[in-house]
């Protein structure tokens, strides 16, 4: 989740949109800010240029969110966010927008289903530390792998990182005695293909993963599945190896717009009716491209998209 710090805040937009953006993005650290004596600004810590450089490294994913509106304020804002090691967001690149966009969202219901069934929670603490997915995340995948089981078809997951969600899908299908292939992919080298669409990522993010790591949890966990990995860029790299199949289940956790629109245009022709797509990103704000995506499918007769409220989107296939 990026940590913004708001750079230039007593600017012409910083005026109109910082107290905003305060309230509204989910962690605002900070306002920088040389000129004024005042602790706050915005309602946030004032922080001085040095006070910048000095903190921001220290934070897990700052990001300086440029207010300016002059070359000289742009410039001011690229060299501290440059002597910081920290890159910079803009108005321009979507921030208002998904700031606008995003609440924290806690339904107040309480069935919780997962919570009675044993073998996912001993799962879910197997994979402890191999997945940033929260439980309600990871019993959407648990159920799926059930509900689509009578659909012809294997499975798919494109985003590995450590292989918790591989693992958990693939044990899964071993309790059920399913023997559909399940094919888990990753460059295992970080995130690729960000650009022009894509709020926060740069590329290389959550390359702190090994291809041994991920073999040694899934014979842990889910040795009769015989889950395959498949290294490189899916697909251009490694499309080929499952260009025959039939996905019943895909599971896309890959961050950025362009990855994930290439994932669905590969799979999408490979699949059967009812089978279903699962972006793993779509309620975080780090992911707008990922927003984009999904939206873009809206609309359309063959499909069906769901928004999950713990954050998953799900795109289900019509026809």
């Amino acid at each position: 989740m990026p940590q913004y710090i708001l750079m230039a805040p007593l600017s012409r937009l910083g005026v109109k949109f910082g107290r905003e953006l305060a309230g509204m993005l989910p962690d605002v650290v900070a306002a920088v800010d040389d000129q004024q004596a005042e602790a706050t600004v915005h309602g946030l810590p004032r922080w001085t240029s040095a006070q910048f450089v000095a903190r921001a490294r220290s934070l897990e994913a700052p990001v300086a969110l440029d207010l300016s509106v002059s070359d000289q304020g742009r410039a001011w804002v690229a060299g501290l966010a440059q002597a910081a090691g920290v890159p910079v967001a803009t108005l321009d690149s979507g921030v208002l927008e998904l700031a606008r966009a995003h609440s924290a969202v806690r339904p107040g219901e309480t069935f919780s289903p997962w919570l009675a069934d044993a073998a996912f929670m001993e799962t879910v603490a197997a994979i402890h530390g191999a997945t940033l997915v929260d439980p309600y995340r990871l019993w959407e995948l648990w159920s799926l792998v059930a509900e689509t089981g009578t659909l012809p078809g294997s499975v798919l997951e494109v985003g590995v990182w450590r292989g918790g969600t591989g693992a958990l899908m693939a044990r899964r299908m071993q309790l059920l005695g399913q023997h559909d292939p399940i094919y888990l992919c990753d460059t295992f080298y970080g995130v690729v293909k960000a650009g022009e669409h894509d709020n926060h990522y740069a590329g290389g993010e959550h390359a702190d993963t090994t291809r041994s790591h991920v073999e040694t949890l899934l014979a842990q966990l889910a040795p009769a599945a015989k889950p395959r990995l498949l290294e490189g860029i899916f697909p251009e790299q490694t499309g080929a190896e499952v260009a025959d199949q039939i996905f019943r289940l895909v599971h896309i956790d890959v961050d950025t717009y362009l990855s994930a629109r290439d994932v669905l245009d590969f799979v999408w022709p490979r699949m059967p009716v009812g089978g279903v797509v699962v972006y793993d990103d779509y309620g975080c704000e780090a992911c707008g491209g990922i927003v984009r995506h999904v939206d873009e499918q809206r609309g359309r007769p063959d499909r069906l998209v769901v928004h999950n409220l713990n954050g998953h989107a799900l795109l289900i296939k019509r026809c």
